[in-house]
């Protein structure tokens, strides 16, 4: 599929940046760990809310709730 969208673009467009993304796709090492952390980070912040509520209703309420 990128080597489709890299040849289209090059039609299109004269060989720019838009031409070459596509023939070299590379990420910095440092951005890959940045998301990564972010990802983790917010993975757990998303878990802990949850699961700190959870822990807050005492089972036999929960169960009477229902």
């Amino acid at each position: 599929v990128m080597e489709i969208v890299a040849k289209v673009l090059a039609q299109n467009v004269s060989g720019g940046f838009l031409g070459n993304i596509f023939k070299d796709p590379t990420v910095d090492l440092g951005i890959v760990f940045g998301a990564t952390v972010v990802l983790i980070i917010s993975g757990i912040i998303a878990g802990y809310i949850p699961a700190k509520r959870a822990v807050a209703i005492k089972p036999i309420e929960a169960l009477r709730y229902e």
